[in-house]
């Protein structure tokens, strides 16, 4: 296993050079995709915070989508990657004490899904070794059973310990801006490591520097464990903004905004938002271990009795004050597909239990630059006002149903009813002082359903 990890590092260096080098191929003719969806769902359950008055309660959300998708292939090993999207209805919650709506009208926005560079090398050494290099903006999913929940190295914050889920937005996996390595060799098994370094796009601060490794491993086509770790924020482009406790100017009289005062000594334990994020997950083929016996079960489709899981740490490093338990910031998810016989294509079932006891909440980070947790107020953010029995317990467990059938290669459907992370930011109109960051269903109880027909041509 060391020979193959210190072999994939050494490709590593020369893989620029694969890429770029050698004759000139002749030039293909580009793989061109037009696709478009139409999404509806509404919240069927949820609830307006003490001082706001969004109120998601029963309302309806539609979404038009389309897009251009390109591949070209510039050489046998080198690809060429562009999936631009076009949205031409937003979906928007309004203030139910505005009485203006205008924030809430059709709106057309344009958003990059995929812009990137791949080289890939199925046969290297010719022994099956597998290489990928590859850079740009693109997806990435190391979690490929996971539908909705999950996918928490790449779909979270460490302080505040946060998560972001919502409906498919697990499918293609999260997209990261920067550098992808990839090198699989088959050792006792097939072993696939990935190293990643990103540019944080997603939760202020941003432009930061994410290194990530990921090993996984599957002794046989059964079964697949893996690993990563990823050091959220190892390079900071500015560190009064990762660390504001550094900044004199930033709160000078409200220490309580950057960190913990001791009552005691008066002594500040100044917060970062940098971290390091661990995670393991599994995943089991009962179909497949069952084929083992019987041979080949026909009626089954391929995802049928998959049965799979997912836990981090984010954040490894405890704080005195509000991050002294490491446990409150581990999120362990489970799934299972359903048999359906090849009625559909999936149909998985999620948990996740997130004993976080303060709100899953981007509140306090976008509109006051600071690492600590969101607990409903903005008083909260005096750690002295704090005692356990303000805790939040009713949203520690939450759920996922998901459903999707691939009718012909020009159409799918996919539904999904879920208790999740979706934040209310993606449903919440600007300019910024009207924009919600808590969960759009915060409870257990709440949930939302929602239907997508995509098309391709």
């Amino acid at each position: 296993m060391m020979k193959n990890l210190s072999r994939s590092f050494v490709i590593a260096i020369f893989a620029g050079s694969l890429c770029f080098g050698g004759p000139s191929d002749s030039v293909q003719v580009p793989d061109i995709t037009l696709w478009g969806r139409y999404t509806l769902g509404q919240v069927v359950s949820s609830f307006a915070e003490e001082g706001y008055d969004y109120s998601f309660q029963g309302e309806w959300l539609e979404n038009i989508d389309g897009g251009i998708r390109l591949k070209r292939q510039v050489s046998p090993h080198f690809l060429g990657r562009l999936n631009v999207g076009f949205t031409v209805n937003t979906s928007t919650v309004r203030q139910k004490n505005f009485l203006s709506a205008e924030l809430t009208a059709k709106k057309f926005t344009a958003t990059v899904l995929d812009a990137s560079m791949q080289y890939l090398h199925n046969d290297l050494f010719m022994n099956g070794d597998a290489l990928q290099f590859e850079f740009g903006y693109f997806p990435f999913k190391y979690n490929p059973q996971s539908t909705n929940l999950g996918e928490y190295l790449f779909r979270s914050n460490c302080y505040p310990a946060l998560l972001v889920s919502g409906f498919e937005n697990s499918i293609d996996g999260p997209k990261l801006g920067g550098l992808h390595l990839g090198y699989a060799c088959d050792a006792l098994g097939r072993l696939k490591q990935d190293i990643l370094v990103n540019s944080e796009l997603d939760i202020y601060p941003l432009h930061d520097i994410n290194l990530t490794y990921i090993a996984t491993y599957t002794p046989h086509p059964i079964f697949t464990i893996g690993a990563g770790v990823e050091f959220a924020r190892m390079i900071i482009f500015d560190r009064l903004k990762t660390k504001p406790g550094l900044d004199t100017s930033y709160h000078p009289t409200v220490d309580q905004w950057v960190g913990y005062v001791d009552p005691a000594t008066g002594d500040t334990t100044q917060y970062t938002f940098q971290g390091t994020k661990l995670m393991g997950r599994g995943t089991f083929d009962i179909k497949g271990a069952i084929e083992l016996l019987t041979g080949k079960l026909n009626f089954f489709g391929k995802e049928d009795l998959k049965i799979y899981g997912e836990a981090a740490i984010l954040g490894v490093k405890d704080y005195p004050g509000w991050y002294t338990r490491m446990r409150d910031r581990v999120p362990v998810m489970a799934g299972f597909n359903f048999p359906t016989f090849k009625l559909l294509d999936v149909l998985s079932l999620e948990l996740e239990q997130f004993n976080n006891p303060y709100w899953n909440s981007q509140e306090f980070i976008w509109k006051n630059q600071s690492p600590v947790p969101y607990v409903g107020n903005a008083a909260g953010s005096n750690f002295a006002n704090w005692s356990d029995t303000l805790a939040k317990k009713d949203d520690d467990l939450k759920w996922s149903v998901y459903a999707s059938k691939k009718i012909t290669k020009a159409l799918r459907i996919s539904a999904q009813a879920a208790s999740d992370h979706t934040p209310r930011n993606w449903y919440t109109p600007g300019p910024p002082s009207f924009v919600k960051y808590t969960d759009m269903v915060p409870r257990t109880k709440d949930w939302y359903y929602m239907f997508r027909v995509s098309y391709y041509f």
